[in-house]
């Protein structure tokens, strides 16, 4: 529905709008755009932060569980997770550095549960996903990370509305793939195939710097 309405407000811009009226149009609307940017920029960092953050304190939680040899295996992969998240959150560091961050937790889970099978096959299995099967394919939050992902799509769905609102009859046709995978992303009833959206929006339209940009390439 709304991409149809964006190919009508294209179309008027091109034949009807008067060239000064565009002008002005297309300077409010830039803001706007810069402003969306910068909002959902925001949003994706402190959600990477808070994820990491719950990875530490999940480590620490699951230290205190384990058995002293165990927790005497797991603690050099352990330890050197966490300090580079602490670094990582001190210093500011840069979404692709975190995504990196996240996904060396998801490793260091299968690395760990390893462990527990052959020093400690008596303790529960870990269980401990970034995002669980449960919420992608359900739509069941059970866990934190579920939680924390939950308000990013609430929070980033209300800031895309947020744009929507401001746009007027002259929106600019360069920002046309924007708005389409905004669109998309608004539609997308499946879990797995809106998160791979989120993905390519990120990819595509955040964090354009050129160091960025080059990590971004590196996790695909």
């Amino acid at each position: 529905m709304q991409l149809k309405c964006l190919t009508m407000v294209l179309l008027w811009q091109v034949f009807v709008t008067p060239p000064h009226f565009a002008f002005a149009a297309k300077a409010e609307e830039d803001v706007n755009f810069k402003e969306f940017i910068n909002d959902v920029e925001h949003l994706v960092l402190d959600t990477e932060n808070e994820a990491l953050r719950l990875s530490i304190s999940i480590y620490q939680g699951l230290a205190n569980a384990m058995t002293p040899q165990l927790r005497q295996a797991a603690a050099p992969l352990m330890e050197s997770y966490v300090e580079m998240v602490r670094h990582a959150l001190a210093n500011n560091s840069s979404y692709g550095e975190k995504r990196i961050l996240l996904r060396h937790f998801r490793i260091n889970n299968w690395k760990l549960e390893r462990l527990r099978m052959k020093l400690a096959p008596e303790m529960p299995k870990f269980q401990f996903e970034v995002i669980s099967q449960e919420f992608y394919f359900s739509g069941l939050n059970t866990t934190k990370f579920d939680n924390i992902y939950l308000r990013f799509m609430h929070q980033f769905q209300r800031a895309s509305e947020k744009l929507w609102n401001c746009l007027s009859e002259d929106v600019v046709e360069h920002q046309q793939e924007m708005l389409e995978i905004l669109d998309e992303i608004s539609e997308e009833k499946n879990l797995a195939e809106k998160d791979k959206l989120y993905d390519e929006f990120i990819e595509t339209f955040l964090f354009k710097t050129e160091k960025d940009r080059l990590e971004t390439r590196e996790l695909e």
